[in-house]
């Protein structure tokens, strides 16, 4: 990885531009800027950047909190994945990028191959139109069915709308295709755990991490996995993985103070916030598990322009806000704010499954849970 970043140093000559597509003309002058680097989708702690590396063509790489995980050839080179991380601990699973054509700033118009289709699929699903990703992603699979990157991301799509048995239909395939393909053992074990089938979750996420020992994502859904399974000591060590790979996640302290406190340990979390950014969210329910806000300031706090990352937002502060109930014992107040957890949060959010779990074990209904 070291060196391939190093190689982005070089200069990309301006003639190198001849003969390119034009969504990459356009793209030029900011990847020839200095840092040569454009974020060209994403948001929060997940971009994804455009970076010229001279005559070996251009690459896409994603970040996570500024680490970067894998590079991606879009033009001039070998055609490899790149991994698109989600948020940790409240977005869908990680994403598998192929190659871009089209332009990346817009919707793809010229889809001419399964490259442009699966692109285009990550753009849809990107917007929460799930039905359309599915549709761009099976013509994908339909003009090259053995594109395995297309299993995995037509199996998210089918994750966000609830089809949990098409979502594990296209893991299957994802991993006979590609048996080392890490992120799709890791979203079939997420399959598996919505749908309640815990057991066959862990051995998904043990794959995952058996093939990438230092995958977050994977110690996330076994930690989550173990934690509602009632497997605490797998649960915390997950969790705590969690935290040392990723030492700024406030989602990470959250969950390791919930299973800290369900295993009687002593609670790090307000040591945890000298290495977390109390600026910005979910600062504020870090506050509330400190005593600091309460729970009507916390559903202020969520506000955003943005209608997706508000509902998000919500969904998490009535989550989190569940569980502290429920550590404090006030299981009528839990149960409320897990009710609307369940009928309200994203169905690819971890807090999806929580929520319905933890009502599951209050004895409460997922039916009447939705009423």
């Amino acid at each position: 990885m070291e060196d391939a970043l190093a190689r982005i140093s070089s200069e990309t000559p301006p003639e190198a531009m001849e003969g390119q597509p034009n969504w990459l003309k356009r793209l030029a002058p900011s990847i020839f800027a200095t840092p040569r680097v454009r974020q060209i989708a994403g948001a929060g702690a997940t971009v994804i950047l455009a970076i010229s590396i001279g005559a070996a063509g251009y690459f896409f790489f994603s970040t996570l909190n500024g680490n970067v995980t894998e590079l991606a050839p879009v033009h001039g080179a070998t055609s490899t994945k790149a991994v698109v991380p989600a948020p940790l601990g409240s977005s869908a699973p990680a994403q598998t990028v192929a190659p871009v054509r089209g332009d990346p700033e817009h919707a793809v118009t010229d889809l001419n191959n399964k490259i442009d289709y699966n692109s285009h699929g990550l753009a849809n699903n990107a917007k929460g139109d799930f039905d359309s990703a599915i549709a761009d992603f099976s013509e994908a699979i339909r003009l090259d069915p053995k594109y395995a990157a297309a299993y995995n991301n037509r199996g998210l799509a089918y994750i966000a709308e609830g089809d949990y048995d098409h979502a594990i239909g296209d893991f299957n395939q994802a991993v006979q295709l590609d048996p080392k393909y890490a992120s799709a053992y890791n979203n079939r074990c997420i399959a598996h755990n919505d749908k309640g089938e815990s057991y066959l979750a862990l051995a998904d996420c043990n794959e995952a991490i058996r093939l990438n020992p230092d995958y977050t994502g994977a110690y996330i859904s076994r930690g989550v996995a173990g934690l509602y399974a009632g497997l605490l000591p797998l649960a915390l060590a997950d969790i705590n993985n969690w935290t040392k790979l990723d030492p700024k996640s406030a989602y990470a302290a959250l969950w390791l103070d919930i299973i800290d406190k369900r295993s009687n340990l002593p609670s790090y979390l307000a040591d945890a916030t000298k290495r977390i950014d109390m600026n910005k969210w979910p600062a504020p329910i870090v506050r509330l598990y400190l005593g600091q806000l309460t729970a009507e300031a916390v559903l202020i706090a969520v506000d955003d322009p943005d209608a997706k990352i508000k509902r998000g937002r919500v969904c998490e502060a009535n989550f989190f806000t569940g569980e502290l109930m429920l550590l404090q014992g006030k299981k009528d107040l839990a149960a409320p704010l897990f009710r609307l957890a369940a009928a309200e949060c994203p169905k690819d959010f971890v807090q999806y499954f929580a929520a319905n779990a933890e009502l599951k074990m209050l004895g409460i209904s997922l039916t009447s849970a939705a009423r």
